[in-house]
């Protein structure tokens, strides 16, 4: 999954709250080694009066936190923190060239 757009609808949602929305985005971890878990965590709230505009311009400012998403140096992709080996190689990457077996 290389594709931001793709990213976006698959790892971040808004939320209408009381007090306006929350810009949420999906985490993934790893409790045991082969069962993933994902849990849904507010980046950003914003108030009642903003627009749709403004809503949706948020989402993609999480593309480029690092406490969310990386790219990988190997391959350059952007993925979820979840889905890297390390800080700098995603874990498709690193079964493929460094023989890490997951």
């Amino acid at each position: 999954m290389n594709n931001d757009k793709e990213l976006l609808e698959e790892f971040t949602e808004v939320k209408a709250t009381r007090e306006g929305f929350a810009i949420r985005v999906r985490t993934i971890s790893w409790p045991e080694p082969s069962i993933p878990t994902t849990r849904w965590r507010t980046f950003l709230r914003l108030p009642k009066t903003a627009t749709p505009a403004e809503i949706e311009a948020a989402r993609p400012e999480l593309l480029n936190n690092p406490k969310y998403f990386r790219i990988c140096t190997t391959c350059t992709e952007r993925k979820p923190c979840g889905w890297m080996h390390d800080k700098t190689i995603c874990q498709s990457c690193a079964e493929k060239h460094l023989g890490v077996k997951y």
